[in-house]
């Protein structure tokens, strides 16, 4: 009987299957917004089930410079830049590289998924004086996990976006 009981367990639990990923809005206060502005907090959302979900704009990528040539970026013996501080999703998995946490929630805004502030930093230069850019189109990641019932499996839907962001 407790062979029995050992052999069903483990065929109760539900297969596995990919998050499902929907749309992406972003506000700026109260007010739904196509074009962000860079300096101002945004609030962003993104429609899913997931259990899990990082956000990856890509608005702050900083690479740190050789010590022996200035003008130069430093690479690592793999060949990839050396990170001070990376937001960017072509810089996923690399030391320095970090995602945007993203939380769960249900508001008038979006019915089930989650939500992160962001802001663009504005750029200076080494007076401190802003410089402007003007439009810039960024490709935003998003990477949504569903973890598996008590093991390790999980699984993962990666999305972009494209979105364009103003002085």
């Amino acid at each position: 009987m407790i062979a029995a009981v050992a052999i069903l367990i483990p065929a109760c639990r539900e297969e596995q299957t990919d998050p499902v990923v929907g749309n992406m809005k972003v506000y700026l206060g109260d007010e739904q917004v196509t074009v962000g502005t860079r300096g101002k907090a945004m609030q962003f959302y993104l429609e899913s089930d997931a259990e899990l979900c990082a956000m990856w704009p890509g608005g702050n990528r900083q690479i740190l410079k050789s010590k022996v040539d200035v003008t130069k970026d430093s690479i690592d013996v793999y060949g990839n830049h050396v990170l001070v501080k990376s937001d960017d999703y072509r810089d996923y998995g690399l030391f320095k590289a970090q995602g945007v946490v993203m939380t769960v929630t249900k508001s008038d805004r979006i019915s089930n998924g989650f939500e992160a502030a962001y802001t663009f930093p504005v750029i200076k230069n080494a007076k401190g004086d802003t410089i402007k850019q003007g439009a810039i189109e960024y490709e935003i990641y998003f990477l949504a996990t569903r973890h598996g019932y008590d093991g390790p499996d999980w699984t993962r839907t990666i999305k972009s976006f494209k979105y364009t962001v103003n002085d």
